[in-house]
């Protein structure tokens, strides 16, 4: 097998979307790469991250992609859990304080990125569907509103009162996993 078809079997078993760095770890050349978005076979999505042409990405599973041990929180979570109608305009990540992000700060304003300390930030962690259908690491109900109460003041306040209102009326709330949360975060007071 030739180092292209092995390439676009790796993009396959990705579901389109692939970093360089997994293809450099599997043998494959790096200047491949340029070929083939030259040639339009594949697409540049950021620096180190290509994609398929007819591969289904959204800015949620790109991000995702770029900042692989971050987890969507705050009013991008509350959107992915169906909490609030409103799409975010800017993405909220949150990542282990002392992360390197400051190349994708730099370049993209589409993402807000919030710190915690590493020993806390898998509290509540869990997977999501985009709209698009990829999966992406998301932070679960409990700790989404949480996170919301905890940032009130930076928050849209439509978004704030829909994501506090839809989930305290669901019959999916967990409010013994809620108050656990408080506890391990410090926010019982609140």
């Amino acid at each position: 097998m030739n180092q292209t078809s092995q390439l676009f079997q790796l993009f396959r078993q990705n579901n389109g979307i692939l970093r360089m760095k997994q293809a450099v770890e599997c043998g494959i050349r790096k200047n491949l790469f340029g070929e083939l978005v030259l040639q339009e076979k594949i697409i540049k999505l950021a620096r180190g991250l290509y994609a398929l042409p007819d591969a289904s990405i959204d800015g949620y599973a790109c991000f995702m992609y770029r900042v692989p041990n971050g987890i969507y929180s705050h009013g991008t979570a509350a959107f992915l859990h169906g909490l609030t109608t409103r799409s975010p305009l800017v993405f909220c990540m949150t990542v282990a304080s002392g992360a390197n992000i400051s190349h994708i700060q730099e370049r993209d304003i589409s993402v807000r990125f919030k710190y915690i300390q590493s020993g806390k930030i898998s509290i509540g962690k869990t997977q999501a569907e985009t709209p698009f259908g990829n999966i992406v690491t998301v932070y679960d109900r409990e700790r989404t509103i949480i996170d919301l109460i905890c940032s009130k003041d930076e928050m849209d306040g439509q978004v704030f009162s829909e994501s506090l209102r839809t989930y305290f009326s669901s019959k999916r709330k967990n409010l013994l996993l809620l108050s656990e949360y408080a506890i391990q975060l410090n926010i019982e007071k609140k």
